[in-house]
């Protein structure tokens, strides 16, 4: 079942600028089960594109395994390259 909110915006978009550079416009919630998924617009610190840019921030319960974090993240990998 649902958990609720497990980190605030504001940590989220502090985290993302100090350990990715990333300057945060939105941070929107998105559906999940039971771990933390937002979609983040804003700009990167290295500036190589034009305009804002989104990835999904997935956070993860503590209670969750390495090998399940692992397939997940082998998943949404697939999925940003695959060209369908």
């Amino acid at each position: 079942d649902k958990k609720g909110q497990l980190v605030s915006e504001k940590l989220a978009r502090s985290f993302l600028r100090r350990k990715y550079g990333i300057e945060v416009s939105s941070a929107k919630p998105l559906p999940s089960y039971d771990d933390q998924n937002l979609l983040i617009t804003g700009t990167s610190a290295d500036g190589s594109r034009k305009g804002p840019e989104k990835w999904v921030m997935k956070i993860s319960c503590r209670g969750d395994s390495a090998s399940d974090l692992r397939l997940e993240n082998t998943v949404m990998r697939f999925l940003a390259d695959f060209k369908g």
